[in-house]
């Protein structure tokens, strides 16, 4: 299978193809994580699609994800601007 990748990740399309049931969209999420490990935003995403997907397990771990995310974002920024 041929991996297609963007200049940064798609939030809209993942849920677009949620919304219509379709499996693709989960299979989205994950490749955001696989291909934006430094984006919170993919981590939070996944973690909802993982919910209403009731894989409560994967969605405490990409939710642990995010908010590692956003800490050592906060952190970043300290350090940058100290």
């Amino acid at each position: 299978m041929k991996r297609v990748t963007f200049g940064e990740p798609d939030h809209i399309l993942p849920w677009q193809e949620n919304r219509t049931g379709r499996s693709s969209s989960f299979r989205m999420f994950r490749l955001n994580t696989e291909e934006y490990p430094a984006d919170r935003s993919v981590f939070d995403s996944y973690g909802e699609a993982c919910m209403k997907a009731k894989m409560k397990e994967l969605a405490i771990k990409s939710y642990e994800r995010a908010r590692a995310r956003s800490h050592a974002e906060k952190s970043e920024k300290h350090t940058a601007t100290a």
